[in-house]
């Protein structure tokens, strides 16, 4: 087996495509390359295959972009199987050969169930119901065409993993094999979805949800990986990686690395490059309100006007470390304490200002009969929050490439080690850019059965965290 390894080697086992009428096509053949791009960023995973085609699939068969396809996909470098139900959605690029005897064009295509829910829209209402039940609810409906979801004896035999405290998994019905994850979020909204697609009233909902203690931060994201789709904080996420070893992945970036067929289970983690492209940026920490910020809230009930002031300096031990657990001490902040304390003292000074209309009533009022207005909001505690932990989060963002690894995925973990490029530091390891990362972006593209990954991934400052 050693001799045969090849950590870049990807190719497509199968490609078939079907028409509105039934008939199949296998394209497998004409397929010389494609591009798959995930993000916790995006609610849908991207993608398309780069196919040639000397036997007039595209005007015989013909392909319209209405077309299902059933695609199959190895990486050689782990033998990760891949299989994805997907839709067609735009074909582009068509040129002729130089030769003229056939044609290049990009097939574009979305997962099934994510174009299933994509072509319908949402007008309904939830009263007193939690973000948390609303984002199922939409699931349910629209992304697993109305069928209930699998949940139980199945769901438990068929993933086995640890989830963290406050929240559910999901097996697809209408895609055996994927997931639905969901976070516990806390409160009851009374809203409206306008005329929302499905992808965008989760995007709304996350917008409005205010999360559980554990997840101090209320970021919410909806996205889509290979395995389901998430409705969950960054915390989550984190705590996840934590309670499943097989979440984290150990990578190393060293200034050599083993070719020989020997040393294959170093190939497979070694990062070609490694681009930070924003060490540390002071401007944008004063301007981002991630230090210090203040809402106004203007009270539409009460007719009254308050401030709310945030230091982050005095609450930043509730936020979650990249281990998972709460941080304890200031270990891997950006900028000194000293500095800190001198530029952000005033927080009338330069603290970021937000507004919030409020049209909901205060914690333990009583409505009156017959009354409409909302219960608590949190509004000001999710802005203020949010604001702080993503800039934080983001604040050592860092961009990676490897060969092969098509089984990384945003959500995951990464931990880095990697070597000070310093002689007077030799054997060490570079304190700021070694520790773990929360991947936020996968690019997966395969030319000529050589497949290339790019990655996205972001920590808490510049946290070492445990490697």
């Amino acid at each position: 087996m050693a001799d045969s390894f090849n950590p870049s080697l990807c190719t497509i086992e199968k490609a078939t495509v079907r028409s509105v009428d039934g008939r199949e096509q296998d394209i497998t053949p004409l397929i010389y390359g494609f591009n798959i791009v995930s993000s916790i960023y995006e609610s849908s995973i991207s993608a398309n295959l780069r196919c040639y085609d000397s036997v007039g699939t595209l005007h015989k068969f013909p392909l319209r972009a209405e077309e299902e396809l059933d695609l199959e996909i190895k990486g050689h470098d782990l033998q990760t199987d891949l299989k994805i139900q997907g839709q067609i959605i735009k074909i582009n690029n068509v040129a002729k050969n130089e030769q003229g005897d056939g044609y290049y064009y990009t097939l574009h295509f979305v997962t099934r169930t994510t174009f299933k829910a994509g072509i319908q829209s949402i007008i309904t209402a939830f009263n007193n119901k939690t973000a948390s039940f609303c984002a199922k609810e939409l699931l349910q409906k629209y992304y697993n065409s109305n069928k209930k979801l699998l949940r139980g004896d199945y769901a438990a035999e068929r993933y086995a993993e640890l989830l963290p405290e406050g929240s559910a998994k999901y097996g697809l019905t209408s895609n055996r094999g994927r997931k639905i994850y969901i976070e516990d979020s806390e409160g009851q909204m009374r809203t409206i979805i306008p005329d929302y697609t499905p992808a965008q009233a989760m995007n709304f909902l996350a917008a409005k949800a205010k999360a559980k203690s554990l997840s101090p931060s209320s970021l919410f994201r909806f996205f889509e990986t290979f395995n389901g789709y998430y409705w969950v904080t960054d915390e989550w996420l984190l705590k996840l990686a934590a309670a499943n070893p097989n979440k984290t992945k150990d990578l190393y970036y060293m200034s050599f690395a083993e070719n020989h067929p020997e040393y294959a289970h170093r190939m497979i983690r070694h990062v070609k490059s490694l681009e930070n492209s924003s060490h540390v940026d002071t401007g944008q920490d004063l301007d981002s309100g991630a230090y210090k910020n203040t809402v106004m809230e203007v009270d539409f009930v009460n007719h009254t006007r308050k401030y709310f002031n945030y230091n982050y300096d005095k609450v930043k031990k509730k936020y979650v470390s990249m281990s998972g657990s709460p941080r304890t001490s200031n270990v891997g902040a950006v900028h000194s304490e000293k500095f800190l304390q001198e530029i952000f003292k005033d927080e009338n000074k330069n603290a970021k200002q937000y507004v919030v209309y409020r049209d909901w009533q205060a914690d333990g009022v009583a409505s009156v009969p017959g009354q409409t207005v909302r219960p608590q909001q949190n509004m000001v505690e999710i802005i203020q929050n949010r604001v702080a932990y993503n800039h934080h989060l983001n604040n050592s963002k860092v961009n990676i490439e490897l060969e092969g690894r098509i089984d990384l995925m945003p959500g995951d973990l990464i931990n880095l080690i990697t070597q000070e490029p310093n002689i007077e530091l030799e054997n060490k390891q570079n304190e700021r850019y070694s520790g773990k990362y929360l991947i936020s972006t996968v690019n997966h593209n395969m030319d000529q059965n050589i497949l290339t990954t790019q990655v996205e991934m972001m920590k808490y400052g510049f946290q070492k965290g445990d490697v």
